[in-house]
Parts: C-alpha cells; sequence; structure tokens
C-alpha cells in the first residue's frame, strides 16, 4: 500500500489485500505454479502457467482493490533455479529479474501501471492498459461502478475455477 496512507490504512490496506489474494488465489488455483504470496511489505509475488493468467489476475486485484491503485510487473524468461517444494520467493532466474525490472517501470511510468519485461514486442504494455487511460478519466463513483459491473460480469477464461461465493464474498 502507498506510504501517503496513514499506517492505520495502511494496516487495513494490506489485511483486505491478502484477504483478495488468497480469493483470487483459490479462483487461479489451475493457472498457477506457485501461488501469489507477499514477498516484502505491500508487494506481492506468484508464477503462472501463462502470461495471460497473470493480466487477469492483476486485472482482478485492482477491480477488487478500488480505490487503491496499485501497481505491477509481468516478466518473461528462462526459470533457472526450481525448487517445486517451496514458494515463488525461493524460485530464481532471468524471469523474475525480467519481472522485478516490470515493476520498476511501472513504479516510474505516468501511462502504466501493469509492464512487462523480457516479451518479444515492446508495445505490449499498450495493451495491458488500454483501460487505464479511460479509469484516469473517470471520477471515484464511475469507477467503482465500472469495478462491479466487471465484478459482476468478468474477464476471465473458462479453465478458471469461478466460484461465485468467492466473488461475491470479495464484493462485501
Amino acid at each position: 500500500a502507498s506510504k501517503s496512507y496513514s499506517i492505520e490504512q495502511r494496516n487495513m490496506i494490506q489485511k483486505y489485500m491478502l484477504e483478495v489474494m488468497h480469493c483470487l488465489n483459490h479462483l487461479f488455483q489451475h493457472q498457477l505454479v506457485h501461488e501469489v504470496v507477499c514477498s516484502a511489505g505491500d508487494e506481492m509475488q506468484g508464477v503462472f502457467y501463462h502470461a495471460k493468467d497473470a493480466w487477469m489476475y492483476f486485472r482482478l486485484m485492482e477491480t477488487f482493490m478500488v480505490p487503491v491503485e496499485i501497481r505491477g510487473g509481468i516478466g518473461q524468461g528462462a526459470w533457472t533455479i526450481r525448487m517445486e517444494e517451496v514458494g515463488s520467493t525461493y524460485q530464481d532466474g532471468p524471469l523474475f529479474y525480467a519481472a522485478r525490472t516490470a515493476i520498476q517501470k511501472a513504479h516510474v511510468s505516468k501511462l502504466h501501471r501493469l509492464c512487462s519485461e523480457g516479451f518479444s514486442d515492446g508495445s505490449i504494455d499498450v495493451l495491458l492498459n488500454a483501460s487505464y487511460s479511460l479509469k484516469q478519466q473517470q471520477n471515484l463513483t464511475q469507477n467503482l461502478t465500472m469495478s462491479y459491473i466487471e465484478c459482476l460480469y468478468p474477464f476471465y477464461d473458462s479453465s478458471l475455477s469461478l466460484d461465485e461465493t468467492i466473488l461475491l464474498q470479495l464484493m462485501n
């Protein structure tokens, strides 16, 4: 959570973020090599089978975190140190360095809240953030309304473990 919030607000945001992360990990259980976990403070890290699943996870996380703005990075590359019995924070390789670089790009970008690194097409960031400029032009009520609509009719892959009780839990 942003340092612009009070300590009490940051604690509340982080507790809520953990709840959302737990629910999304359940929804994406078949798309995750390693569950998304907290890696440092308010940072999260996970390993997905496909980049599109990481984007969909981020999109839903962002939706449930409104009005708190989040940023993210998606990396692609070799996964050289594989430790299957432990979580994503113990893994290593160019894939993870690319994700870290992508997050750093997102933190300095005024245009993108989600960035990528390691993909052959550099224009992917524009596609990942297609709705961001629209969100910036809307007021809080409009963005909340858009978020509720997306919760009711989410972009999702038919292979997701879409459990309506999980989505309802997040909406309350």
